[in-house]
């Protein structure tokens, strides 16, 4: 229906959006019919776009490329295991860290297992805080079998990145440090 407007009209149109200061389609509708303006001009504003609106336009929806934000502790946890060399030694390390506040806590091992990933995650950090309502964990074998077992009896949302997933896990992130840290106290 706009374009059945003579040009002048649309051009009029137009320049009243501009010197308004780009005004919704909805407000400039409401300030036409405020004003008295014919019922077709006011249909036409509905099927109105502006290069300049639509430029400038926020995204309606916020994408979906992460998590939502966290807003409180041990509602997300990640953990990771790793391993490191002492000399002749070999530790496993196990570790969870909060996405809030980045609290560190872990064990180390001589070997990596699903219960001993469970046993770290239970001493260190259900004990003392309670079972954290979601846990980030890599699709290794020491996060499952027990700490799959332990994660249902808590009710927790256990949850892994796929393989291909170029994103690290918080825990993997926080890793690096804790090596260095761990390798100068000994």
């Amino acid at each position: 229906e706009a374009l059945t407007l003579p040009i002048r009209t649309r051009n009029l149109l137009a320049k009243a959006h501009g010197v308004m200061g780009h005004p919704s389609n909805a407000q400039l509708k409401r300030h036409l019919v405020v004003s008295g303006a014919h019922e077709k001009l006011v249909q036409a504003v509905e099927l109105m776009r502006c290069d300049i609106c639509e430029k400038v336009r926020l995204p309606r929806d916020p994408p979906s490329v992460g998590h939502s934000r966290v807003s409180r502790f041990n509602e997300v946890v990640s953990g990771d295991s790793f391993t490191i060399r002492l000399g002749t030694k070999r530790f496993w390390i196990t570790h969870f860290v909060d996405a809030l506040t980045t609290l560190h806590l872990g064990d180390a091992g001589i070997q990596v297992s699903s219960s001993f990933s469970a046993d770290v995650l239970f001493e260190t950090w259900i004990r003392p805080f309670g079972p954290p309502a979601q846990v980030y964990v890599d699709m290794g074998g020491e996060f499952r079998g027990s700490f799959e077992r332990l994660a249902r009896m808590f009710s927790m949302d256990v949850d892994s990145p796929p393989k291909s997933s170029k994103w690290k896990l918080l825990a993997e992130r926080h890793g690096a440090p804790l090596i260095k840290i761990m390798v100068l106290r000994v």
